[in-house]
C-alpha cells in the first residue's frame, strides 16, 4: 500500500478496469458490471457505484494509506462478519489493499448501519402494515449519504410507498417537518402539495411516506409548462416560508459564501487562472453584505430548484427536504433563480426564457406573501449560488 495519485485511482475505477479487479476477487464469476456514478471528495477519496448482476457495489478508494488504515480498522471493530462476504444478508465488504480500496455490496454502508432494514421487505411490510408481499426498488443511492427505495406489492405497478435513509438522524428531522407541512393550513388549502409522512424508525434511520403523483417537467425554459411551474413554484415557497416549522439549523449567508470559498480553493489546481476573478467576486459579495442588513429567518426549504416540485394533471408537488433550514427567504429565492439559466444555453431565447421566468417567480411569491422581496439580499445569495453551480461545472 502507498499513497494513490488520483489518475490511478480514476483508472482502476474504469467498468473494464475494475471487472478485472472483481474476476481476481471473484474467478469464475459472469456477472456483468456497469457504471452508474462517480464521486470525488478531494482530498481524502474517490467513490463509483456500479450495478454488478443483481447487485449494487460501492467502491472507495483513499489516496492517502493512513486514511485507508483508519477506514479499515473501524470496518474491522463494527462489521468483523460481513468482511469478504458480498452475499451477506445485510451487505458486505472486501479490501482492495492495492488500490487503498474498499468494495461493499448494498446494503451495506458504514455510514447508515440500520440500511439493511430499508432492503429487508418483511420488515417493511410489518411498518407499513402490508400483508401482501412487497417488492423493494432502489431509486437513488449515494454512499454515505443517502437511499431512496420504492414499495409496492407484487403483482401491482402503483408505488406503495417510498422510505429514505440518511446518516446522522436527518430522516427524523425530515419526519417532524413532513408533519407540520402535512398539517398545515396551506396543504388543507391545497395551496401546497406534498407526500404524506407514513412512518418513522430511529433504529434504521428509515423515513417511509405515500408516493406523490407526477415528475419534474421537461427542462426546456421556452415552453409554456415551465411557465405555468414558476408560477406555482411561488405561491409554494411562500407556504413554506409561511409555514409554523421552527425545526432545522439556521444557514446563514456567511455559511453560503464560505462554501463558496472551499470550492474556490480547489481552483488553484484545477483552474489557477479563474482563481484569481472568484476571490474577486467573494470579496465583492462580503463587501455588499456589509451594507445590507439581514431579513429575519423563515422555514426554508434548502434546496429549492424547479425539479424538486413534480407535476401531475395540473398539481404540482414538493419534495426532497433533506436540507429544510431556518434561513433567509433569499436562500430559497437566489437558489431558485440561480437555477433558472440552463447549463448550456441553446441561443439568446434562453436568456430571454430566463429573465421572463425570474420576474414571473419573484411576482408569484410578492402577491402571496403580500410583502416585498429584498432585492439587495436576494442578489446576494443568487450571485453565491450561480457562483457555486458555476464551480460545479
Amino acid at each position: 500500500m502507498a499513497d494513490l495519485k488520483f489518475e490511478t485511482i480514476h483508472e482502476a475505477s474504469k467498468p473494464h478496469e475494475f471487472q478485472r479487479s472483481l474476476a481476481e476477487i471473484f474467478p469464475g464469476s459472469r456477472r456483468k458490471l456497469s457504471l452508474e456514478t462517480t464521486r470525488l471528495s478531494a482530498p481524502t477519496c474517490h467513490w463509483a457505484v456500479y450495478q454488478w448482476g443483481p447487485q449494487r457495489l460501492t467502491f472507495k478508494s483513499f489516496f492517502e494509506e493512513s486514511d485507508f488504515d483508519q477506514y479499515v480498522g473501524q470496518l474491522d471493530r463494527y462489521y468483523p462478519q460481513q468482511l469478504n462476504d458480498l452475499d451477506h444478508p445485510r451487505g458486505g465488504f472486501v479490501l482492495l489493499p492495492e488500490l487503498n480500496g474498499i468494495v461493499w455490496s448494498f446494503p451495506f454502508d458504514p455510514a447508515m448501519p440500520g440500511l439493511h432494514y430499508s432492503a429487508n421487505v418483511d420488515w417493511v411490510a410489518s411498518v407499513l402494515g402490508e400483508k401482501s408481499e412487497i417488492v423493494p426498488k432502489i431509486v437513488n443511492y449515494t454512499p454515505e449519504v443517502g437511499s431512496v427505495l420504492s414499495y409496492r406489492v407484487a403483482g401491482e405497478r402503483q408505488t406503495l410507498a417510498y422510505g429514505k435513509v440518511t446518516p446522522h438522524n436527518v430522516a427524523g428531522l425530515q419526519w417532524l417537518i413532513m408533519q407540520r407541512l402535512w398539517c398545515s393550513p396551506a396543504r388543507e388549502a391545497g395551496v401546497l402539495n406534498v407526500a404524506q409522512p407514513l412512518a418513522f424508525r430511529p433504529e434504521a434511520g428509515l423515513l417511509l411516506q405515500s408516493a406523490v403523483p407526477g415528475k419534474p417537467i421537461p427542462a426546456d425554459r421556452n415552453r409554456t409548462p415551465f411557465l405555468d411551474l414558476v408560477d406555482q413554484a411561488g405561491a409554494t415557497l411562500a407556504a413554506v416560508h409561511g409555514a409554523d416549522i421552527p425545526f432545522g439549523s439556521e444557514r446563514s449567508l456567511e455559511s453560503l459564501v464560505e462554501h463558496v470559498r472551499k470550492a474556490m480553493e480547489d481552483l488553484k489546481f484545477m483552474a489557477p487562472r479563474l482563481y484569481p476573478e472568484v476571490r474577486k467576486f467573494l470579496n465583492q459579495v462580503e463587501d455588499r453584505a456589509g451594507r445590507s442588513r439581514p431579513s429575519p429567518l423563515v422555514p426554508s426549504h434548502g434546496d429549492y430548484k424547479y425539479d424538486q416540485l413534480l407535476y401531475s394533471r395540473g398539481t404540482y408537488s414538493l419534495i426532497d427536504f433533506e436540507m429544510f433550514c431556518q434561513a433567509e427567504p433569499a436562500l430559497d429565492l437566489g437558489t431558485f433563480c440561480a437555477y433558472l439559466p440552463p447549463s448550456v444555453a441553446e441561443d439568446w431565447r434562453d436568456g430571454a426564457a430566463t429573465e421572463t421566468l425570474r420576474t414571473s417567480f419573484l411576482a408569484s411569491y410578492e402577491n402571496s406573501t403580500g410583502e416585498p422581496i429584498d432585492l439587495d439580499r436576494l442578489a446576494l445569495y443568487e450571485s453565491a449560488m450561480l457562483a457555486l453551480r458555476g464551480l460545479s461545472y
